[in-house]
């Protein structure tokens, strides 16, 4: 897949909810997924595949989204810029 390929997938997604679809099927192993603010380990940062799926599990069981809003405003051959919101 390239850029586009994978951005527009995630979108897909995304829209559908498909968070741990999104995860297994487009992320890398050693994936590496950073917050604003530190976790309650003291890092912003979540390392590896099942460091995101252990982060994404908690926000699944925390939280509750109604409605999911994404798009792809802009796109280049290695980098996109994904907008979005939930509520």
């Amino acid at each position: 897949m390239n850029t586009d390929e994978v951005a527009k997938r995630v979108v897909e997604l995304t829209r559908k909810q498909a968070w741990k679809e999104a995860l297994e099927s487009l992320y890398a192993k050693d994936i590496v997924s950073v917050e604003a603010r530190p976790n309650e380990s003291g890092s912003p940062e979540a390392r590896g595949i099942d460091g995101v799926r252990g982060k994404m599990d908690w926000w699944l069981d925390a939280m509750e989204t109604h409605s999911v809003k994404v798009r792809i405003p802009s796109s280049a051959p290695s980098e996109n810029v994904l907008l979005g919101n939930s509520s």
